[in-house]
């Protein structure tokens, strides 16, 4: 079976093209695991450990969430019995706490991040979702978009755009309110995207939502225009708004 395992790490060094093999792959290897009982006997927990390890990148990489959550719940419980500490330990603690915070689960996240030790916070990767909670909360947006540069580890790509969608949401409703035009040079500094597609993106979905939030966005030449559909617009919690933009792409990704 420990020949098998290795396989599937060989495999996800290129996850994408080796598809098809990983899922019959991973199929085999729970079926193997729940007919041995190897699970849960001294000795192979280990190898245990490194498959459900194994399982988690494979699940992001085929965005399969469930896949990903099942993997991290059994992973909670051998960490916990385990003597040793797994070279994959940080990088799944750091996964399970940007899941919790993209997804604007903030009990989970502080919960989580309540358990681990003193030592854990030191390290890198737990490191920068920590500074990312507290960038998220003090509504310091741009050190939150500008972290997506630096990321500590490709398994991070997805959660992190969750979140600079949900920002990308705050940043456009706030422009509303600040300015009568933009233009685009400026509108890209603002977004901290570097090219011009990304930003027609932006401004696609800005268009999209603008008239539910009370404005039309007019785009003409290098000029980004926004009209109020009717005055005296009332304030807005933008906190509140990036968590329930959260949410939303949450529920909208269960629906796909």
């Amino acid at each position: 079976m420990e020949e098998k395992v290795n396989k599937f790490e060989s495999l996800l060094g290129n996850a994408q093209a080796n598809k098809a093999a990983i899922e019959t792959l991973v199929t085999e290897l729970k079926v193997d695991f729940v007919k041995s009982g190897l699970q849960s006997q001294a000795g192979s927990v280990d190898l245990y450990r490194r498959f459900n390890e194994l399982l988690v990148f494979a699940a992001l990489e085929a965005n399969n969430i469930d896949e990903f959550l099942n993997a991290l719940s059994r992973l909670k419980g051998i960490y916990a019995a385990s003597t040793t500490q797994s070279q994959h330990y940080y990088l799944v603690t750091a996964l399970e706490l940007l899941y919790n915070l993209s997804n604007n689960r903030m009990t989970e996240f502080h919960s989580a991040l309540e358990l681990l030790r003193p030592d854990d916070l030191s390290n890198n990767l737990i490191d920068y979702v920590v500074k990312l909670e507290r960038a998220f909360q003090i509504g310091s947006y741009g050190d939150v978009l500008r972290a997506r540069d630096n990321l500590p580890s490709p398994y991070f790509k997805p959660f992190m755009a969750r979140i600079n969608s949900a920002i990308a949401f705050e940043i456009s409703r706030s422009l509303e309110r600040a300015y009568q035009s933009l233009d685009l040079a400026d509108a890209k500094k603002i977004y901290k995207v570097q090219n011009d597609d990304d930003l027609q993106a932006i401004i696609r979905d800005g268009q999209a939502s603008a008239e539910e939030n009370g404005y039309q966005w007019t785009l003409q030449g290098n000029q980004l225009s926004f009209r109020p559909l009717e005055q005296d617009r009332k304030g807005y919690d933008s906190k509140a708004v990036i968590g329930k933009m959260l949410e939303y792409t949450q529920e909208l990704e269960k629906i796909v």
